[in-house]
């Protein structure tokens, strides 16, 4: 059984550095796109499962719609 573990940070892309140096930020609704992305390709390796952890924005829950039901996917508990 292969698992793959996945750490979505709704903070990254928006740092201080970007914003002084005029670098690109990157939008949470992009960030979604990309898991979205990245989730099809696990996917598609034959993975059985994707463990996530939880953000506190909610990135990752609707971007699993997409694979629901083609691959197991947990979301970490974490302590608060």
């Amino acid at each position: 059984m292969s698992t793959v573990g996945i750490i979505a940070n709704p903070a990254a892309g928006k740092d201080i550095r970007r914003l002084v140096a005029h670098g690109r930020v990157v939008s949470n609704q992009e960030k979604a796109n990309i898991l979205r992305r990245v989730f099809a390709g696990i996917v598609s390796t034959g993975t059985d499962r994707i463990l996530i952890m939880p953000d506190h924005s909610g990135l990752a829950r609707p971007a699993t719609a997409d694979v629901e039901g083609q691959i197991e996917i947990d979301f970490v508990d974490m302590p608060t």
